[in-house]
């Protein structure tokens, strides 16, 4: 791996905006938990923000409908359960150049109170937010630990274009595979977002051909959302599971490490493609 090609890596972070804020949700009926209960979340955000902050909205939230501009904000399940519960922990992360849509949504996300959750008959009692950081995506994602991480994990199902108009499936998948779409996705955050400044597929991919994978446990899910705006199901396809890798270059570990915080591949606003490189202290997979 090139000096360059590290220290451009370093620059496209420390260029990218970036905030995080955690909440509590209380409910009136327990809900299925899940990490893609991030899909009506991000749905509820839009609300608010249509209503108090339609700007922001269409701008930095939902700007345009071809697909290719990326919204600047995510949710994510703060803990990774399976399970019914009337209340969980959620981040939303944002990174709009001006750092003003994660402000925005911290104050109006306690305003939901009232509101349903999704399509069930649980409505929410109220929102409590806290622990608000803001930054850079270099200064929250910067400093691994000295634990070795070992798996590379997507906790929700990732989707991924194979070529020739078809995605990508559990056999297909491995560490090239999940650099490249992690280069694809800070490249397209960096111009949308950030100074602009691009980083070299090939390079990047040269990197992951070194890490070799010992053993690997994918699957394909095919989970559902139903959209409001297109009154419809919407599939959130894609494949989960992990990866136990060898030994990784400091570089590569650093890359990764950022798709912590923005996800890759498609459906993305819902929470798909969150991916984690974890050591295996750290590593909590519920095999279905």
């Amino acid at each position: 791996m090139s000096a360059n090609e590290e220290n451009k890596l370093t620059e496209l972070a420390q260029n990218l905006s970036c905030a995080i804020f955690e909440g509590t949700i209380f409910l009136t009926h327990p809900v299925r938990v899940t990490p893609l209960i991030s899909a009506p979340l991000h749905g509820l955000a839009g609300w608010m923000l249509l209503e108090h902050a339609p700007e922001l909205f269409h701008e930095q939230f939902k700007p345009g409908q071809s697909g290719h501009n990326p919204g600047a904000c995510l949710f994510q399940l703060a803990s990774l359960p399976d399970s019914w519960s009337s209340c969980f922990r959620f981040r939303c992360i944002t990174w709009d150049r001006e750092l003003v849509l994660g402000p925005t949504l911290q104050r109006l996300m306690p305003l939901a109170a009232g509101r349903p959750l999704g399509r069930g008959k649980s409505l929410i009692e109220c929102v409590v937010v806290r622990n608000y950081r803001s930054g850079t995506l270099h200064d929250l994602t910067d400093g691994h630990g000295e634990e070795k991480k070992q798996y590379l994990v997507l906790v929700t199902p990732t989707m991924l274009k194979a070529g020739s108009g078809r995605w990508r499936g559990p056999d297909g998948l491995g560490v090239q595979q999940l650099t490249a779409a992690t280069v694809q996705r800070l490249n397209l955050l960096s111009v949308t977002y950030g100074s602009g400044l691009e980083l070299d597929p090939l390079v990047w991919q040269v990197q992951a051909a070194e890490t070799t994978v010992d053993y690997s446990s994918w699957r394909w899910e095919s989970p559902q959302r139903f959209s409001h705006t297109q009154k419809s199901a919407i599939k959130l396809s894609g494949v989960s599971g992990f990866c136990r890798v060898g030994e990784m270059s400091p570089a590569l570990i650093n890359l990764l490490t950022k798709a912590s915080l923005i996800h890759i591949g498609k459906h993305t606003a819902d929470g798909c493609g969150r991916m984690g490189l974890m050591p295996a202290s750290l590593v909590r997979i519920r095999l279905k």
